[in-house]
């Protein structure tokens, strides 16, 4: 008995030897099936045959199986291949051949840009829409009353629906300042956005808001003139303007968020007259940069909002879903509200003498228009 085992145990050893082997060979060597795959970002403008050739040949000697080009169209360095003209061709004929000549597959975006569906023969009716909105605050809908007209890219917009509400307008303050210059009286009274000092070098800056009276509100909603920026943010509140809480803060990371307002949760704000937002800059990505960014509007609210709405409904470049800080947060009560969509007129308003007199007496809400609006990135080159 003992005379058998060792011969089969001595087998079984030199087996896993071998199949040990026979693993290490493989990863050394990998199959073509098996080997590395990646991304091969053309920034469409500068690309030359001679860096398509050292290119390839580089991710052949890292032993790159498969190469997927995608042009973003982010760069406007010289020389600019235009896409589709006899000069973008043979930078393909030339990225196949060498990509051929080192062992390597290639593959390709359906289009330049980052959207992936797109081009200059796309008519903006037909291309990638996003679902954008405006809200008009009104005191009475028997009174006429023009709609704030949403975002439009390149001139592209669609309405789809009007709905009325009741809400709590937002309180207003009595007196912004800074540590900075800007005109703060025409911001305060929505006029005209500030300039913050974001740009390369700047410290960033504090921004305070006094109201006549205490209130207690539960988010904070900001409006940008950019679709992407890098800041960190904290709101504090005061009863005096000396002794101040912190209420929240933020690392905005946002990288194509389409414009849309962003709503910034206040924890258990006690009664308050003062407010103050610090903004710090932080170390951007290359494609975005150190600029001064344009605040638009400030409100302090009870309204029942949703935060991170953009990453949430898929309008900024976000690469996971996360559920609302407070789920069993209220919202508008749907019973309250009221479809105008066919009292919306061409150019704006509301058709008030069509109304039924119970919707056009509806007083003290708001006013959603809701419409198609093209997708676009901000500070981008577009090729779609």
């Amino acid at each position: 008995m003992s005379r058998c085992e060792l011969p089969l145990a001595a087998f079984v050893l030199l087996g896993a030897f071998g199949a040990a082997a026979g693993v290490r060979e493989q990863f050394s060597n990998p199959p073509p099936e098996s080997r590395l795959q990646a991304w091969y970002h053309w920034t469409t403008t500068g690309i030359t045959d001679e860096c398509l050739a050292a290119d390839l040949k580089a991710m052949g000697e890292l032993g790159v199986g498969t190469a997927h080009v995608f042009m973003p169209g982010q760069s406007g360095l010289p020389p600019y291949t235009e896409p589709l003209t006899p000069e973008w061709w043979k930078r393909w004929e030339t990225a196949v051949r060498e990509a051929k000549k080192n062992g390597i597959k290639l593959g390709f975006h359906n289009c330049p840009g980052w959207s992936s569906s797109g081009g200059k023969w796309i008519k903006p009716e037909d291309s990638m829409k996003l679902l954008v909105a405006a809200a008009t605050d009104v005191d009475d809908l028997a009174k006429p009353v023009k709609l704030a007209q949403p975002i439009s890219q390149r001139g592209f917009y669609r309405d789809v629906a009007v709905f009325a509400f009741p809400i709590e307008k937002p309180t207003a303050p009595s007196e912004v300042s800074g540590d900075f210059k800007a005109d703060f009286e025409a911001f305060r009274r929505g006029e005209a956005p500030i300039d913050l000092p974001t740009a390369k070098g700047e410290p960033g800056c504090t921004l305070l808001f006094e109201y006549a009276r205490p209130i207690a509100p539960t988010s904070l909603v900001t409006t940008w003139k950019e679709s992407q920026f890098y800041l960190d943010v904290e709101v504090s509140c005061s009863a005096d303007g000396k002794a101040w809480k912190r209420l929240a803060t933020r690392a905005y990371r946002l990288f194509n968020c389409q414009l849309t307002p962003k709503v910034l949760p206040l924890a258990k704000c006690p009664p308050s007259r003062f407010f103050r937002i610090k903004v710090t800059p932080v170390q951007p990505p290359p494609w975005v940069g150190y600029v001064r960014r344009k605040l638009a509007s400030v409100d302090f609210t009870t309204l029942p909002l949703v935060s991170d709405i953009d990453d949430k409904n898929g309008a900024s470049t976000a690469f996971g879903y996360r559920p609302p800080a407070d789920p069993d947060a209220s919202g508008i009560a749907r019973g309250t509200i009221i479809d105008l969509t066919q009292f919306l007129k061409g150019d704006g308003t509301l058709d008030v003498n069509g109304m039924a007199a119970g919707v056009s007496s509806a007083a003290d809400g708001q006013v959603l228009r809701a419409g198609a609006g093209k997708r676009a990135r901000a500070g981008m080159r577009q090729t779609d």
